[in-house]
């Protein structure tokens, strides 16, 4: 019918070879160990897999618990909407769409360093004045320098 267990040792014995050597009593040695192992082995992955399907659970009835609880704010059905009147276009009327206005057009970069804007001499005043090209001493009511002729 089925193997027996001292006949499964029977043929483990034969497969690892004679018990007298040093390999297969180090087996029958520690057989029991690498099965015992293997079991225990076994059975921390089948707990740690039972675990995360619990946390898993327990997660998604928060998060159900969490969605429920938040007010969906009232909407109105679709049909409650006005729909926009549909005005026709005529074929006089070109349709136009809005355009957004063109920028100014750029200015040329001048190749040449910054110089800066030549400002007109200011009016000098009647008294005390000098001439602002050879720094004589103007009397008031002259149009010109009388040393250089340059108009005040």
């Amino acid at each position: 019918m089925g193997m027996q267990s001292a006949d499964i040792w029977e043929e483990l014995e034969g497969i690892l070879g004679d018990s007298g050597s040093s390999w297969s009593a180090f087996l029958w040695e520690w057989l029991p160990y690498f099965v015992i192992g293997a079991l225990v082995l076994s059975l921390v992955t089948l707990i740690l897999a039972i675990v995360a399907v619990r946390q898993i659970e327990i997660l998604k009835r928060r998060l159900d618990s969490q969605r429920s609880s938040i007010v969906q704010p009232a909407q109105a059905p679709l049909s409650a909407i006005p729909a926009p009147p549909v005005v026709p276009l005529s074929a006089t009327q070109p349709a136009v769409m809005p355009t957004m206005p063109s920028p100014p057009p750029a200015q040329p970069i001048a190749s040449s360093p910054f110089q800066p804007p030549i400002q007109p001499p200011a009016p000098e005043q009647a008294t005390g004045a000098f001439c602002r090209q050879c720094g004589q001493t103007l009397r008031p009511g002259l149009a010109f320098c009388p040393n250089c002729g340059t108009a005040t």
